[in-house]
């Protein structure tokens, strides 16, 4: 994947890591698909094009009991979780939910809940939205906050809420957060 076109190495080796699973650990498979989600978000600028390598590659992962093997952690399910709701893939994303449900759960931050409401968002049940949100809320430290406002947001423009009292509350958030966050974390804020 260093040779200047990348897409036929990357290609090449999906095939070979598809066609050959049988030989890896699942520790391998998992380290050979981190190694291509990285090179995907990259290779691929077109976004859609880029969410379905990367749903492929967690979809493969899946299939191969990879996940069974390496718990869920909050940062790779919020990945899963994003990729499979800009797919529009819900009834997937719940199944893979309620399949992992306890690790989820134990993650205690509040992501099961704020993807449960992105979920319903997409479906426009704004209502459960709305309580899953909350849920999240509650149980969300700053940082998990910072990834709950935008849903907040996009939910009281559709529901043609005060859009300006939430805006306002978010500037305050993330000014608040930018001067508690440590320097390694500050992409929260700017994105």
């Amino acid at each position: 994947l260093s040779e200047e076109d990348k897409l036929l190495p990357f290609n090449n080796l999906k095939s070979l890591i598809f066609e050959h699973s049988n030989l890896f650990s699942t520790n391998n498979l998992h380290n050979f698909c981190s190694y291509l989600q990285n090179h995907a978000i990259v290779l691929f600028r077109n976004k859609y094009e880029c969410y379905l390598q990367l749903f492929t590659l967690y979809q493969f992962q899946l299939d191969q009991g990879v996940f069974d093997d390496f718990n869920f952690n909050a940062e790779l399910f919020r990945n899963v979780a994003s990729v499979a709701i800009n797919l529009e893939k819900l009834d997937w994303l719940e199944e893979l939910m309620e399949r992992y449900e306890q690790q989820i759960l134990a993650f205690d931050n509040g992501l099961y809940e704020l993807t449960k409401a992105r979920i319903c968002f997409n479906r426009q049940q704004y209502d459960s939205a709305d309580e899953y949100i909350w849920q999240a809320e509650s149980k969300a430290n700053e940082v998990e906050k910072a990834f709950i406002y935008p849903l907040k947001i996009k939910l009281y423009q559709e529901t043609e809420r005060d859009i300006e009292a939430i805006t306002n509350s978010f500037k305050t958030f993330l000014h608040r957060l930018k001067s508690r966050l440590p320097k390694n974390h500050q992409y929260v804020v700017e994105r």
